[in-house]
């Protein structure tokens, strides 16, 4: 079965943060390691050396609710797969 590990920024697990998520690379990457997309709500200035150094896939989103995020990505799903693959 395919599947894809999705991360994003949440502080209250309804919408996600409303700016990039601020961390150190080093501690995104470790904190997403087992995630196949991150989903952001702005670029990020590492989304680039993310997408180029790094096995995730960025993705930059309009929508604030994670409800939301995760009905586009479930109606994406074969896009983002091809992705990651």
């Amino acid at each position: 079965m395919k599947k894809i590990r999705i991360a994003l920024g949440s502080n209250d697990g309804k919408r996600i943060v409303p700016s990039h998520m601020g961390m150190e690379m080093k501690a995104r990457m470790e904190i997403f390691k087992d995630a196949d997309v991150i989903i952001g709500r702005k670029i990020s200035p590492n989304f680039v050396k993310i997408a180029t150094n790094t096995k995730f896939q960025p993705a930059v989103i309009e929508t604030d609710e994670i409800s939301e995020i995760m009905k586009e990505a479930a109606k994406n799903f074969g896009k983002i797969y091809d992705l990651i693959e």
